[in-house]
């Protein structure tokens, strides 16, 4: 890991800053100001999800995500550096993808679609380290059986 360096931080922060400083300094200067409310509220907001299918949507792919990023240790040893250090930022891209719901200031389980590809990176990793076939078999048809239920045999 590289030591704590707070120039870099406020580089990288001035860089988030800067598009939403100079989009609202056009707007101020065309009298265009309205349009300055349609820009996405940052905010934190701990939500009651209080819908079962967002709980079981969210274990089901913390459970997977850390399986296969258990599984995938095994064989990081023999990977080169590059390999690493694509599935640590991979690892790393996926978590924060889980937590941008919370940032929202409105909850909405579609905020997640950001998680789906490199998520599915990790699930697949699970699936082929599993080294029995029948093992894998028998998790792909609970996972199939558990998403059939959700979308067909559920309530909204």
């Amino acid at each position: 890991m590289r030591p704590f360096r707070l120039a870099e931080w406020i580089i990288a922060l001035l860089g988030l800053i800067c598009p939403i400083y100079l989009l609202g300094t056009y707007l101020f200067l065309t009298d265009q100001w309205a349009l300055f409310a349609r820009i996405p509220r940052i905010g934190l907001e701990v939500p009651v999800i209080g819908h079962y299918k967002v709980w079981g949507a969210m274990a089901i792919s913390l459970f997977f995500f850390a399986v296969g990023w258990l599984l995938l240790q095994r064989t990081l040893k023999k990977m080169l550096i590059q390999g690493r250090k694509i599935w640590s930022v991979m690892a790393v891209y996926v978590f924060i993808a889980i937590l941008i719901p919370f940032f929202n200031v409105h909850f909405s389980p579609a905020y997640w679609i950001l998680a789906i590809l490199p998520l599915s990176l990790f699930v697949a990793n699970a699936y082929w380290s599993i080294v029995n076939n029948t093992v894998a078999n028998i998790v792909h048809i609970l996972t199939l059986a558990y998403v059939i239920v959700m979308q067909y045999f559920s309530r909204n």
